[in-house]
């Protein structure tokens, strides 16, 4: 019998979802959080798409806070990009507690660090940016803190704020050390976040004993997003390590940490020990059974083609159930021909029984990532499609729709993306994906929010072909300001936003091959790659890229000639220093100087400055050097004015003229500098020249001081060979201090990062340089060390340390200069 679409009365068929299965998983989150035996409380559940993690999550939440009189949870889901980095995603984890506890050192640590990351914004003017792209949906009282007045200094706000506490005593040190927190350089400050977190936290604790913490990270997988190379994946997982690092077992004997995800995690080995790794497989078929029975189903023939075609899987299982609901409610008895066969036909069945306009709200929100109410509103708005907000708050009850509250934004489970999308016309996909890209290219005009930025440029990928895309990365997206995303993506590059650069252009690559793109944007790629130490990679980027071309064609564009000359600069870190020579100079042969004079620089800087300098033909390396500076002031190259300088005052130092290298390098950057003042690249590596200038005059505490600089703008602006420098650097100033077990542990973090990189020239200069440690106490070395080195050194023609191997075994302390590279 034929019935109305809507009713004000109950459903025949109503699903009852309960929760089955999963003991042993359930046994392990108990087990672990009352006799955890490890240093570390880790428990990582995985298992693949559909198998059930977030009804688990769901269920072990409940748990926690139902069977703990006192429980406590925190949770991240890893799914939106923007928090998968640690200034977003701390934010949102410690926003997201469950329990009213009081944060106000991490609130006041984030504040000071949000004012310090933006020194740019005034408070008063963009308010409404702050609430709306940084704050959004946080319950945290940062923004009270601004309303009482973030202008003065960090010592001023953090008194102003500490009188409004009256329920508790802030420590006197974790005082101090907020008021100095404007000290820190950025990263070092998004670093110590989490000391916050745990400081308040572990306040809390104290007066409730019995408090059970339960810290959750949901969607890893989601961290590593179209990333394969285990390097990158290790770097994109280590912020989360550093967050459980302040959480160790004998501090916190009740909390539980907690990892949702795909895959197995394979950390390092200090870390593996520490994992208790459950995978979830699918269900048996009695647990399938009782499923669908708790549900409402009890035909038996049904029951049984479910269980056979679901496979064990808990999403198939419940889209079989929700197909069923709909049919009884639709007024006919569900058959078993209704049920069964393979997942692509489970989901097709389901949508099949859908109402159409419901089945249409399902394919346009499966679009984006996620969606909201301005999403909803403006897609069916562009669709003409009519669905009352009662339906929509219907819609989202659907177990395949989970709720990110601190965002205010709803997803759909990938499983359902993917089975509908592909029921879906591409004409349709393609439209949902350019309303979108406008949606967001609207917003970029009111502020450049990581989240909006990420989102547009995965609907614009979406939607275009390969060159329509390199078309729109060069068109404005604000007719008035006339940013172009390229534009944006070169700004973003400037300030060292690697992280969002490398999320932007992995998702690029998932669909326009390298190789098409433009020439522009594969060179920020190559750079991003390259300043993350993967020197290899940048190398074979540009041998790919280059191979459509001829020599003529090379020579004929000047972003190919670039891509060219810039090879060689990425070779020279793991590659033998006389071919890399011949290869510069034969190009530097044929090249104009007029028509390109920055890359012809370029090539003089190598052949001077880098090349040069590592083959140890110094006077041949001057000549270049002044050959280099020449061009760069006659053309107004302020870059290559302050790396030849850098170049030159090494020469200098080298050749004993102390004095010419410390005036020259003075030029630009002096010990007197705070560490605000070094606001280029080019600036952290002409500290540490001067730090190596000092270093040679025996000036050890202002060595130490341009060392320090180098290291902390090293790691804010992510560059682990500067970092690993100044490690060895640091190391060099302790050996020649006397302080032989603080230079041991240093060496020890160079040749660490230096072997992760593959940087040839760290890797023999940390060993020559711990062999030397061994010298100034008096140990003995042995002759295969030397020789070992010797031989690594002879194959990368660095004549400096090959003679060096000489002085190892000649001289009693001999004096290693770093010709930092």
């Amino acid at each position: 019998m034929p019935k109305p679409k809507h009713s004000f009365g109950k459903k025949d068929f109503e699903v009852k979802e309960e929760f089955i299965d999963r003991e042993e998983a359930k046994r392990l989150y108990r087990d672990k959080l009352n006799n955890n035996q490890k240093e570390y409380n880790i428990l990582v559940f995985y298992g693949v798409g559909g198998i059930g993690k977030s009804k688990l999550r769901r269920e072990i939440s409940r748990i926690h806070k139902e069977e703990n009189k006192e429980g406590i949870t925190f949770y991240l889901d890893l799914n939106a990009p923007e928090d998968r980095n640690m200034g977003e995603g701390i934010l949102k984890l410690v926003d997201s507690c469950d329990t009213k506890i009081d944060f106000k050192c991490f609130e006041l640590a984030y504040a000071l660090y949000f004012r310090k990351k933006n020194p740019s914004a005034q408070y008063g003017r963009d308010k409404e940016m702050f609430v709306e792209n940084t704050f959004v949906g946080v319950g945290l009282n940062i923004l009270s803190i601004f309303d009482n007045g973030v202008t003065g200094t960090a010592a001023e706000i953090v008194e102003r704020t500490i009188r409004t506490i009256v329920n508790r005593a802030i420590d006197k040190e974790v005082k101090e050390e907020l008021k100095n927190f404007d000290s820190y350089s950025i990263a070092e400050m998004e670093e110590m976040l989490p000391l916050f977190f745990q400081y308040d936290l572990q306040s809390y604790l104290k007066k409730h004993k019995d408090a059970k913490v339960l810290i959750i990270f949901d969607t890893f997988e989601a961290l590593n997003e179209n990333v394969i190379e285990q390097i990158h994946r290790s770097k994109n997982e280590r912020w989360v390590q550093e967050i459980i690092e302040y959480f160790p077992h004998d501090e916190f004997p009740k909390l539980l940490v907690t990892i949702f995800g795909r895959d197995e995690l394979t950390w390092d080995e200090e870390w593996q020990d520490l994992l208790e790794q459950h995978k979830l497989v699918e269900f048996e078929d009695q647990y399938s059974e009782d499923y669908l029975r708790a549900a409402g189903i009890t035909d038996e023939p049904i029951i049984r083609t479910i269980i056979k075609s679901s496979r064990g899987y808990p999403f198939l299982l419940y889209l079989s159930l929700e197909t069923y609901a709909n049919i009884k409610n639709g007024g006919r008895h569900p058959e078993i021909t209704d049920f069964g066969g393979s997942y692509p036909e489970i989901v097709e069945r389901f949508i099949y029984n859908l109402d159409k306009d419901t089945v249409e709200v399902l394919r346009l929100m499966s679009i984006p990532n996620f969606y909201n109410d301005d999403i909803f509103n403006l897609l069916i708005r562009e669709f003409n499609i009519s669905f009352p907000m009662t339906e929509f708050e219907q819609f989202n009850k659907y177990s395949f729709v989970s709720y990110d509250k601190n965002e205010k934004n709803y997803h759909i489970h990938d499983l359902m993306r993917k089975g509908i999308l592909e029921k879906s016309s591409e004409s349709t996909i393609l439209a949902a994906h350019r309303v979108l890209l406008k949606y967001y290219a609207d917003k970029i005009n009111l502020s450049v929010a990581n989240r909006d930025v990420l989102e547009m440029f995965y609907h614009a990928r979406m939607c275009m072909t390969t060159e329509e895309f390199n078309r729109w990365l060069m068109t404005p997206i604000n007719v008035h300001e006339g940013l172009t995303p390229l534009t944006g993506m070169k700004k973003k590059q400037q300030k060292g936003e690697q992280k969002v650069l490398m999320q932007i252009i992995n998702g690029i690559r998932s669909n326009h091959q390298i190789k098409d793109l433009s020439i522009d944007l594969v060179n920020i790629y190559i750079d991003i790659v390259h300043l993350g130490g993967d020197y290899d990679e940048a190398v074979s980027i540009c041998e790919k890229y280059l191979s459509q071309y001829s020599k003529d064609e090379i020579s004929a564009d000047e972003q190919l000639t670039k891509m060219r000359v810039r090879k060689i600069h990425h070779s020279m870190f793991y590659l033998p220093v006389d071919q890399l020579i011949s290869e510069a100079e034969e190009i530097l042969e044929g090249l104009d100087i007029k028509k390109y004079p920055e890359q012809y620089n370029e090539l003089l800087f190598l052949l001077g400055g880098n090349l040069g300098v590592l083959s140890g033909n110094l006077e041949r390396a001057s000549m270049w050097l002044e050959m280099s500076m020449v061009c760069a002031q006659k053309n107004n190259l302020d870059a290559f004015i302050q790396r030849t300088i850098r170049k030159q005052a090494d020469i200098m130092l080298a050749n004993g003229d102390t004095e010419g290298a410390l005036k020259l390098i003075s030029q630009t950057v002096k010990a007197s500098f705070d560490i605000e003042d070094i606001d280029s690249r080019y600036k952290i590596y002409l500290m540490g020249v001067l730090g190596e200038i000092y270093r040679k005059m025996d000036e050890l505490e202002t060595a130490w001081h341009c060392y320090d600089i180098v290291d902390k703008k090293s790691t804010e602006n992510y560059l682990p060979g500067w970092q690993a420098h100044s490690y060895l650097a640091k190391g060099m100033v302790e050996l020649q201090r006397g302080n032989y077990s603080e230079a041991e542990i240093l060496f020890a973090k160079a040749i660490n990062t230096y072997t992760r990189i593959q940087q040839e020239w760290g890797i023999i200069n940390t060993k020559q340089a711990a062999m030397l440690l061994k010298k100034y106490q008096d140990l003995p070395i042995s002759i295969d060390e030397v020789n070992q080195v010797l031989e690594e050194a002879t194959k990368m023609n660095y004549r400096y340390n090959i003679n060096f191997s000489s002085k190892l075994i000649n001289e009693e302390k001999p004096y290693l200069q770093l010709f930092f590279l």
